[in-house]
């Protein structure tokens, strides 16, 4: 369906649980989370069958960690098996895909995301509160084995090394993006690396670089249905994906919105404003309530966001209460 600024909203991010196995820095809070939210299955299927009928067909599943959610290969075999629905995707950080990759497979998942901020066993150690990359490798080998798609995603800090994450990606056959830190939840204090360094440091290593000029036809497949825009190095066997939403604002494009854990629609990922889904999918009587709620939420998504701005309006929430 069109927005009210006529985008074509395509593409709906789902967290399935705020919870999480790891506890990085800029994501969740340190302390154990003392109210945790598991969207009841039943409530996840009604949501994704009243999307469909307002023609939103690609589906993402995140949290917290979605791999932490029971059953998540049944859910995603649910709504594969959902007619209108295009495409399945899940975005974790990669603890448990060794066993869970298999049973992914076979429910029918297009790609996976993994979300690795480094390949050095000590600082991915700090970073993650405790976490073991051994575990993650595992899994990315694993999923690699049974050919599904995967993308590594990087949120970068100031202390990044994109070189050696490049390095692995390329060992790893793996497309890899850097995504800007947003100044949402932890993330609001830590500072943002600028695209231009990234690009000079990779070049350092990796010779010339050109942007990946992809055409909507033929790149989803490969690329996703994201705002990541992709470059080339000519000593680099991959390609190089960079998420800007601040100083690559990409507003005008924007083709998604989010549901949270706690059943509240997020039209705006940077916006306070929400929309509780919950009274309609509790009104079973009504089918049509749950659809018309979300249509209207969605017509009234927000011309853009406003991070650069001291505005009030802006989200307070962290980022495993939203949904990564």
């Amino acid at each position: 369906m069109q927005d009210q600024f006529g985008r074509e909203i395509e593409y709906m991010r789902i967290s399935l649980t705020n919870n999480c196995n790891l506890r990085c820095s800029y994501c969740m809070p340190e302390k154990k989370i003392a109210d945790i939210h598991f969207f009841p299955e039943e409530q996840v299927l009604r949501c994704v069958e009243s999307a469909v009928s307002l023609d939103i067909t690609h589906f993402r599943l995140t949290g917290g960690e979605p791999l932490c959610y029971p059953g998540i290969e049944k859910l995603v075999c649910k709504i594969k098996q959902i007619k209108e629905v295009a495409s399945v995707h899940l975005t974790t950080n990669g603890v448990l895909l060794k066993e869970k990759a298999e049973q992914l497979k076979q429910a029918g998942i297009d790609s996976i995301n993994v979300s690795l901020d480094t390949p050095d066993e000590k600082e991915y150690q700090v970073l993650t509160g405790g976490g073991k990359l051994s575990n993650v490798l595992e899994g990315i080998k694993k999923a690699a084995e049974l050919k599904i798609p995967i993308k590594i995603n990087a949120v970068l800090r100031e202390q990044t090394d994109v070189c050696a994450l490049a390095a692995f990606s390329e060992q790893n056959h793996v497309t890899l993006r850097f995504i800007e830190m947003m100044p949402i939840g932890f993330g609001k204090i830590l500072p943002v690396k600028p695209k231009s360094k990234v690009l000079e440091t990779l070049q350092e290593r990796y010779g010339r670089y050109e942007r990946i000029m992809q055409r909507k036809a033929d790149s989803q497949e490969e690329y996703g249905h994201g705002p990541a825009v992709y470059y080339q190095f000519s000593d680099l066997n991959i390609s190089i994906g960079l998420i800007q939403a601040i100083h690559g604002k990409f507003c005008d494009r924007c083709n998604r919105v989010r549901i949270t854990s706690e059943a509240k629609l997020k039209p705006c990922l940077a916006s306070a404003k929400v929309i509780d889904l919950r009274p309609a999918l509790e009104d079973t009587e009504n089918p049509d309530k749950l659809a018309e709620l979300m249509r209207q939420a969605i017509f009234r998504k927000p011309k853009s966001h406003h991070f650069e701005e001291q505005n009030p309006e802006k989200s307070s929430e962290t980022m495993n209460q939203i949904g990564g």
